[in-house]
């Protein structure tokens, strides 16, 4: 199995009932060959070999991808070429200027912002919890199981609360 490094043939296919249709680029963009392929496994075996006849492909399918919509396809060869080029210069080294491409960002700056949404939701949680749990201390049952029921409903607020906001904090940080 090829890295992500060693990739440079794009294989975009437009996926029909009977038919398919393939273009296959290369790095840099420039279409390599494009081809009508039945709905046969041999087939499209034969074009993925006819494809590494020119280098590592990786085939890419799906909405936006295919051949029919090769600027589509192109820009999943940029995107992919940013990010290979984030990992594989710098993995540890100086802090990526983040690009607004689909959270393609370097590992370092992975990890800040990881950082930075568990101390948010531990926060967030703390105070949010203390209050719930000072309004059941006000409203605290007499008996013994209501009281154990409670103490449970705030633990169980606490860590349901930290893991909300530590996802959507993770997603809306910048």
């Amino acid at each position: 199995m090829a890295t992500p490094e060693q990739v440079n043939v794009w294989v975009g296919l437009d996926v029909g009932k009977e038919d398919h249709f393939a273009e296959v680029l290369g790095d840099d963009g420039e279409r390599l060959f494009a081809q009508g392929v039945p709905n046969d496994q041999a087939v499209l075996e034969e074009l993925l070999t006819r494809a590494a006849e020119h280098g590592v492909p990786v085939l890419c399918r799906g909405a936006g991808t295919s051949a029919s919509n090769p600027p589509a396809l192109r820009a999943v060869i940029h995107r992919s070429t940013v990010l290979r080029e984030m990992l594989t210069a710098a993995p540890n080294g100086p802090a990526c200027s983040r690009p607004a491409i689909a959270r393609t960002i370097c590992p370092r700056c992975r990890q800040e912002i990881e950082r930075r949404a568990r101390r948010l939701a531990h926060l967030v949680a703390l105070a949010t919890t203390a209050a719930l749990a000072l309004y059941v201390m006000l409203r605290l049952p007499a008996d013994r199981q209501g009281r154990l029921m409670s103490a449970l409903a705030v633990v169980l607020w606490y860590i349901l609360v930290k893991l909300v906001v530590q996802r959507s904090a993770r997603e809306l940080l910048p």
